[in-house]
Formats: C-alpha cells, structure tokens, sequence
C-alpha cells in the first residue's frame, strides 16, 4: 500500500503546483481586465474616520478615497495560517489577492511568471510592467464579501471596488484596555482596500477548476489510503 500512498502524494503535490499556477492557462480575457484602476470619490465623509463592526471585532477605518481595479488573480494569500498571529483577525482580514491588469494581460506577460517557495516571481523580460502589478489587502466586515473573497483562486478574473485605506485599528469585543489588538497599514496606492459588501467584489471569469478538483481528490485519497493503512 506504502507504493499507492507515495504515488498519490506525488500526484496531490505535482496538481497543487499545477493549481497554484492557473492563471496560465487563461486565454479569454475580460475587457475590463485589460483597464487601468482608477479613483473616484467615495460619497461625503469619505475622508473620515468609520467604525465597522463584526461579531467579534469593532474596527476603525481610516479611508481616502474610492479606489477599482480589475485583473486576473495570480495568487490569493489566505490569512488562515495557525503560524500567523494575523490568523486570529481573518474574519476581517481573509485575503491578499496578487492582480496583473491592463498591458501584463494584453502581452501575455502573465503567463511568465513562476510560484517558487510561497512567492510570485516574474523574470526580467520587456512586456512585464510592474506598475500593472499589484498585491491587495482586502478588509471587510461583512460576512457575504468574506465568503466571496475566500472563493477567490488564481486564474480568477474580478473587478475589486472598495475604498482604499491607509489605517485599519482592529479591537476585539469585550476588551477592556480601549488600545487596538490589531493594526493594518497601507500605502495610499489601492494595497489595502476596504469591501464594504460583497457588490464590491465582482467575479467577471472564473478560471478553471480541473486542476484545483485534481488536487483535492488525489489529496482525499493520499488520506483515506493512510488512514487504511494505520488501521489495518
């Protein structure tokens, strides 16, 4: 059995990188991908302090503006690891989702670039332009955005229209101390962004599945193999 539990991790480990890399495989790109971000104004007050509230998290947002970008997703950081202390926060905090837009989808550019160690590297090659590249911190306390976000896989295609933020002071209910637990930062440039609801994250084409189901099979079965293996 050892000899069908080894082969079956190799195929879970070899359809991961094939899923992590997804995003090659996008022919089709949306016309909206293909657009630059822009800013807008986000309606009065925009340019004050809010307070967004959970059930477990009171959080002041500190906004400067509306902010849209759309792209193919190239990698989505879940904010899920038991090693992080951000773990804690990821009702609020999910996701960083990595977005190559405008000319980096017109040229192909895209397809270029490698996972290697939990990292997106793109060669050094013309048609790469870093300014069309970017990784978004996303924030929200709304429950239906949080699931959407979490839905998000590389190879995916979406518009984000949020408010871009610059400060985020987390306070965990029932803390008596008043001083935020948490606290997230971000240029004044769209790299942390606020959804306010889960129209703010447009899903404009999923990429494909059949690597991610690969993956997820061939690790139930490494599993379940295992799992024999020790009982019998």
């Amino acid at each position: 059995m050892t000899k069908y539990i080894t082969g079956l991790l190799v195929l879970t480990i070899g359809a991961f990188f094939v899923f992590e890399e997804n995003y090659k495989y996008t022919e089709v790109i949306e016309p909206a991908a293909l657009l630059e971000p822009y800013w807008s104004e986000a309606g009065a007050g925009a340019a004050q302090l809010f307070m967004a509230r959970t059930d477990k998290f009171n959080m002041t947002v500190a906004p400067l503006s509306g902010y849209t970008v759309s792209g193919l997703v190239m990698k989505v950081k879940k904010n899920n690891s038991p090693f992080s202390s951000l773990s804690k926060i990821r009702a609020v905090q999910p996701a960083t989702v990595s977005l190559a837009f405008a000319d980096n989808l017109r040229t192909g550019a895209y397809k270029t670039a490698k996972h290697s160690l939990g990292s997106l590297n793109w060669p050094q090659q013309p048609g790469f332009n870093a300014a069309q590249f970017k990784e978004i911190t996303l924030v929200t306390a709304d429950k239906d955005a949080k699931m959407k976000i979490n839905s998000l896989k590389p190879g995916d295609q979406i518009t984000l229209a949020g408010l871009c933020v610059t400060k985020v002071d987390i306070f965990v209910k029932d803390e008596q101390s008043g001083q935020p637990q948490f606290t997230l930062t971000g240029e004044p440039d769209g790299s942390l962004l606020y959804l306010a609801d889960p129209a703010a994250l447009k899903i404009l084409r999923r990429g494909s599945t059949t690597a991610y189901r690969l993956f997820l099979t061939f690790g139930l079965l490494t599993a379940v193999m295992i799992l024999l293996k020790f009982k019998y």
